[in-house]
This record gives structure tokens, sequence and C-alpha cells, in this order.
């Protein structure tokens, strides 16, 4: 799965009211970009990738990241909570474990999640900066997030 699976080319064209093919180039690096940006403020990640995170000197780690798919290289015990996830490696000969995270179905992403990509395609594509979203997107974006710092 790619971010333009996600939100197409097409879809996104649509959405700005763009008919021709000029900025097609222009308009899928838009979209890669706001969904990139809204993974890495909300923690949701929507493509599914492998990410190795390194132990604590407690042996612990503390993974905000979701969805978690899958884990690889551990003997970890994950305790699961509602907002992150603590794995605890019993082999101190591991200093690292690696995650699959992001969704693997499109259909199981949060459409709110998805229209909040699609109003920083639009303020990417008339030039805006981030502080210029609407109030509305960026309480949306501050609800999706995982955790706040």
């Amino acid at each position: 799965m790619s971010y333009l699976s996600v939100i197409s080319l097409e879809d996104a064209k649509t959405y700005l009211g763009v008919d021709d093919t000029s900025r097609d180039a222009e308009i899928s690096r838009f979209i890669k970009s706001a969904l990139s940006y809204l993974e890495k403020v909300t923690n949701v990640h929507v493509i599914a990738k492998d990410k190795t995170y390194q132990y604590d000197s407690t042996d612990c780690v503390y993974v905000y990241d979701y969805p978690i798919n899958s884990t690889t290289n551990t003997t970890a015990t994950a305790e699961i909570k509602t907002l992150y996830s603590i794995y605890t490696e019993s082999d101190s000969s591991i200093d690292s474990i690696t995650l699959n995270i992001g969704y693997t179905n499109v259909v199981e992403i949060d459409p709110d999640w998805i229209e909040c990509g699609y109003v920083l395609i639009e303020c990417l594509y008339e030039g805006g900066k981030l502080a210029a979203l609407p109030d509305l997107i960026k309480i949306m974006i501050s609800t999706l997030k995982r955790f706040v710092v």
C-alpha cells in the first residue's frame, strides 16, 4: 500500500477542483507530504512498514505507534494499553525489537484522519503554511493523536 492508495491523485484533484494534468506530479508530492506529516504528528500509520525500537536500560520500550501488526526478533512480552504498548525483553542480549506498524487495509483508516489529509493537501496546494490550517482541522488532528507531549 502507498499514500496514493489512501488518497488517490484523482480524488485529490477532485477535492481541489483541478481537471488538468499540469500539476499531477506536484499534487502527488503534496499527498505524500500531507499523509507523512499526519503519521508523524498522530503516531497513526496508514502505510504498513517495519520499524525498529531500541530497548531502554530496563529492557523496555514504550511504543506509541498504531496499529501494530506483528513483531520480529524478540522474546518480549507485550502489555497493551489504550494509547500505547510496553514491550519488555526477557533476554538482555537483545537490544531492539522490530515491529510491523501501519494499516494494511485502507477501509480501516479513520475517516477523520483522511479528511485531515485532504485539508493538508489543499493547504500545500494553495501555498499555505501549516499555521494557516483552520482551527477545526487543528482540533481534529489533536484528537487523532496517540499521546500529547
